[in-house]
């Protein structure tokens, strides 16, 4: 079980350190294990955080529709899980895609949500951060 999360982590420190393809191999070795199995949540947790991985890796290769269905796919596995503080990281992480690729009402929209997400869980310090990440990117119309 462990080994799934660090295997995640890992995947997501490479994209954060701009290892764009080992990001996505990472991603893509973990998202593909135990897809085909029902799901255990440690498993839904590891494979949802690859995925946005994989989607973020996807549109930084100027793949549009690959990061949509990977971040689609992220918050679908989180939220079967109950895992909602990583649904609106997701959420919060697919506004900045689309914001930088031009689409700020979609972008306006997912931010919304994620922000609505992690007050509904109380997280504080997840919002703040999705709200300093939102204005660094441009966005200004206000926070929730």
């Amino acid at each position: 079980m462990l080994n799934d999360w660090y295997r995640a982590v890992d995947a997501e420190i490479a994209l954060l350190a701009g290892d764009r393809q080992v990001a996505l191999d990472r991603a893509r070795a973990i998202a593909g294990a135990g897809a085909g199995e029902q799901a255990v949540a440690a498993q839904l947790f590891s494979r949802g955080v690859a995925e946005r991985v994989w989607a973020e890796a996807a549109a930084l290769g100027g793949d549009a529709g690959a990061a949509d269905e990977h971040m689609e796919r992220s918050i679908a596995l989180h939220e079967s899980g109950g895992i909602h503080v990583q649904a609106a990281r997701t959420r919060c992480r697919w506004a900045l895609v689309c914001r930088a690729r031009g689409d700020a009402a979609r972008a306006f929209d997912l931010w919304r949500k994620a922000c609505e997400q992690f007050a509904a869980q109380g997280c504080a310090y997840a919002l703040a951060d999705c709200e300093r990440l939102w204005k660094a990117a441009g966005g200004g119309e206000g926070s929730t």
